[in-house]
């Protein structure tokens, strides 16, 4: 059963997320979200808007089978995707 995002509270910004439901490989439901606030956030300002972030992914998450893994991270700057060269396997 695949369970919506949960909107980001306020002050958050989704920057990234990933997503899977349990499969024959991985037996878990994984949730993994990255959040920006604005720079110059405090630590406990980012703490306190993490942890109610998290309240909300744990009851999006609440109908679904045990085995939960949820990893969350916030940043205050800005990432970028650096490029990377892969080399073909041919």
């Amino acid at each position: 059963m695949r369970v919506a995002t949960p909107a980001p509270v306020a002050g958050l910004e989704l920057i990234f997320k990933r997503e899977q439901e349990p499969d024959s490989r991985a037996p878990l439901t994984y949730r993994e979200y990255v959040y920006r606030v604005a720079p110059g956030t405090d630590g406990e300002t980012a703490k306190s808007l993490l942890v109610a972030q998290f309240e909300m992914v744990r009851l999006s998450l609440a109908s679904s089978p045990p085995g939960r893994l949820v990893n969350l991270a916030i940043f205050d700057v800005e990432l970028r995707a650096s490029r990377t060269s892969r080399r073909s396997s041919r």
